[in-house]
């Protein structure tokens, strides 16, 4: 019985393998031929896609010239209005600026008029502070020496001028003596004279301005010397109230310095009471911290100790399956690494074909290099694509016998089973029920296997014969397509020689108007410089604008603190009026307490002696610093003048430049007058051409549509090329999942072979004690 079982199952995995090979031959022949016919396809339209680029490639070109033309006729057009649009705009623009110019030149007059209106009475009283009469009185003490300096030096500097006057003056005679002798006078020296001339007046009145700046000068210093004066006396007043408030609050000082010794004492005690607090607390804290994190330790290592627990009976439990499907899967393995070996010479097989077809591939190829035998050479693949098509269908006849033949072989493995089950009914004595109900699952599990790979063939027999119906559907399109494609070609090509002659005809136009452009673009330039100066100009307007209103508000910025500062010292000045009337009241009660007050007087009239004595000293050795006739505090500065020819040469350089400029200005004109008349000939001439140009655009869009309806074309050809490419590697990938399930075939029949081997061995002897 042991046997028959064994060769029953030889036999079923035999023909279960059998199947398998049928089937996967059969994927392996269909999916070879429809990856010879995809690439007959892609290099078909390959070729196609190539010599359509090209032509779209010169109708492009043919089109962007064309634009190209009519974009400058357009962009010439447009410029030249522009221009004078321009022209009308800087002239208004010029006008407004001016008016603008002398309102804004109105509103800085009055704007420095009310400043100078209110600022007038908070300069007095910014006069009358006392701190600021000192800084005044040293500013103006150094200011008075740089004035001095600058005075010197301008009277050197007038000096200097005048005697280079009077020889200018004698040059001047010398030249008209020698002038004389000419007929006429250049007028460049006279030009020159009128400089020197203006450049005197404005000498002299640079000198009488001057002049008044040092009367002032000499006025500020008298009135800064008597304000020193009063100052100095007060002074000496201040000081002595000064020194008695001194002697007050050293005395409360003493006193002051006794209680903050005792509350530092007592601050001392209390920090060491709020130490030991401190401690005691953190002391506390940390006892309880350690508890908790004993506590929370132990919480853990439980909840350690659960999971490690759960882990070990789900471990427990993955092994005890493991071990009841170990045999299973390695009988399972013995299979499929049979059905590997199989398919592995198989599949060596099907490379020599390969190589053969690759072969034959290479040779049609070659064949189809021609362009005439294109036609014949697809008929005959569509013959044999329907060779293939009857072929493919005479296969899937033998497929379904089969399966008729294997559907026969399940009715024989069932009677075959009947026919145990009745043989093993009538040893039930001997065997147990539990070990035949095993196998009769066992054998189920098989039949219910073998009918769904059944079934999974037939679907992929299926999909396979649409999916041929639907390529060859597609190369009949695609041929219809390519005919109706070259037509289009023709006609376009004819198309396009036209253009080509019309696109030379406009060629000639469009050199002469870039040669208009040229001239109108020069012109725009001059205008756009133009509009820069003045617009440079505005700007640099607005920003004196800017600058003289940010001045103003810096100014009552200055106020505003200013009047802040003095209402803080006149509160100052009311509380030190207090604080001198209690130091009175105070003095005349210690007169009348201290005993001594006329030997205390006499001590005082002699230190102010010794005080106005210090002072004269100090102000004899600040004289000596201060003094310029000090040689050793000051040193001189080192400096060029520019001579009468340095001055000679910069103004004829100068002259030079005025002409040059002026000249420019003329050949601007004289551009601009041409520009005009040229602007007026190509208005007639683009008025002239109007309805050429409209033929010529109607053309252009015929053409762009017919463009347009090829590109669609292409596109469609490029998606169903890509769906043959994605239909391709899904075979790919059904041929890879087919190759690992027969690999884990072999493995698994491997393994069964080895249990059934040890079976046998193990169940010889049980059988002959049976019998």
């Amino acid at each position: 019985m042991s046997s028959f079982h064994a060769l029953q199952k030889q036999s079923s995995k035999a023909i279960k393998i059998e199947d398998l090979h049928t089937a996967i031959n059969k994927s392996k022949a269909v999916r070879r031929k429809l990856t010879n016919d995809s690439l007959d396809l892609s290099l078909r339209l390959e070729t196609e896609i190539e010599s359509l680029k090209r032509e779209m490639q010169l109708q492009a070109e043919d089109e962007t010239t064309l634009d190209l033309l009519r974009e400058d006729g357009e962009t010439a057009d447009n410029e030249a209005l522009l221009c004078r649009e321009k022209e009308q705009a800087l002239s208004s623009e010029e006008a407004d600026l001016c008016k603008a110019q002398e309102d804004f030149q109105k509103r800085i007059k009055e704007i420095e008029e009310e400043h100078a209106a209110a600022l007038a009475p908070q300069m007095l009283q910014l006069k009358l502070d006392t701190e600021a009469l000192k800084r005044q009185i040293q500013e103006g003490t150094s200011k008075m020496e740089q004035c001095k300096k600058e005075i010197e030096e301008a009277k050197a500097k007038l000096a200097q001028i005048f005697s280079d006057i009077e020889n200018v003056q004698i040059q001047k005679k010398n030249d008209f003596e020698m002038l004389s002798s000419f007929d006429g006078v250049p007028e460049k020296l006279r030009k020159q004279a009128d400089a020197l001339l203006s450049a005197v007046k404005g000498l002299r009145v640079q000198e009488q301005r001057q002049n008044d700046k040092i009367e002032e000068m000499e006025n500020e210093l008298v009135n800064l010397q008597n304000t020193k004066k009063v100052l100095a006396e007060n002074h000496t007043h201040s000081c002595s109230e000064l020194e008695k408030f001194r002697h007050l609050i050293e005395q409360k000082e003493v006193s002051v310095n006794e209680l903050k010794k005792e509350l530092e004492m007592a601050t001392l005690e209390a920090d060491q009471y709020l130490a030991d607090r401190v401690n005691y607390d953190m002391q506390l804290k940390s006892a309880q911290m350690d508890q908790k994190h004993e506590q929370e330790l132990l919480a853990q290592h439980n909840k350690e100790k659960d999971r490690v627990l759960r882990k070990l009976k789900q471990i427990d439990n993955q092994l005890r399956t493991i071990q009841e499907t170990l045999p299973l899967i390695m009988a399972e393995r013995d299979k499929i690494h049979h059905q590997v070996v199989l398919s592995e010479n198989e599949k060596k097989k099907a490379s020599a074909c390969v190589e053969e077809m690759k072969k034959e591939f290479d040779l049609q190829m070659r064949n189809y290099l021609g362009i005439e035998s294109v036609s014949k050479e697809v008929s005959k693949k569509l013959r044999k694509g329907y060779k293939e098509v009857e072929r493919l269908e005479r296969e899937v006849l033998g497929a379904i016998q089969v399966e008729y033949a294997s559907h026969q072989q399940m009715g024989e493995l069932a009677s075959l089973r009947e026919h145990t089950c009745r043989l093993l009914s009538s040893k039930a004595s001997k065997i147990s029920m539990a070990e035949l109900k095993d196998k009769v699952k066992r054998l189920e599990v098989e039949l219910t296997m073998l009918q769904g790979e059944l079934r999974y063939k037939d679907k992929v027999l299926h999909q396979m014969r649409k999916e041929f119906v639907s390529s060859v559907q597609s190369r009949s399109h695609l041929r219809t397509e390519l005919i109706k494609s070259s037509r289009v070609l023709r006609q376009q090509k004819e198309t396009i020689d036209e253009k080509l002659v019309e696109g030379a005809r406009m060629n000639g136009f469009i050199s002469t108007a870039e040669k208009e452009m040229s001239l109108f673009r020069k012109h725009y330039e001059g205008c756009v410089l133009d509009r820069n100066s003045v617009g440079i100009s505005l700007i640099d307007r607005n920003d004196e604008l800017c600058i003289l209103y940010e001045k103003s508000n810096v100014q009552e910025e200055l106020f505003r603190i200013s009047d802040i500062e003095m209402s803080k010292r006149e509160n100052e000045i009311s509380f030190l009026k207090h604080q001198a009337g209690s130091l009175e009241r105070s003095i005349l009660i210690c007169y009348t307490f201290v005993p001594k007050a006329r030997e205390l007087r006499n001590t005082i009239s002699d230190l102010k002696h010794e005080l106005k004595r210090v002072t004269a000293e100090s102000d004899r050795l600040s004289d000596l610093v201060e003094k310029p006739q000090n040689t050793a505090r000051w040193k001189l500065l080192h400096g060029m003048d520019p001579s009468d020819t340095q001055l000679r040469t910069k103004l004829t350089y100068i002259e030079g430049v005025l002409s040059r400029r002026e000249d420019e200005s003329l050949e601007k004109d004289l551009l601009l007058e041409e520009i005009s008349e040229l602007a007026e000939d190509v208005k007639r001439q683009a008025a002239e051409n109007l309805n050429g140009i409209k033929d010529t655009a109607a053309q252009i869009t015929e053409y762009q549509h017919n463009m347009r309806a090829v590109t669609h074309q292409m596109m469609a050809l490029v998606s169903e090329l890509s769906l043959t490419q994605a239909v391709a590697l899904s075979l790919q990938k059904e041929k890879d999942a087919l190759s690992q399930m027969v690999e884990d075939a072999y493995a698994s029949l491997y393994t069964e072979q080895l249990k059934g081997e040890e079976s046998q061995e193990f169940r010889c002897p049980h059988e002959e004690i049976i019998y």
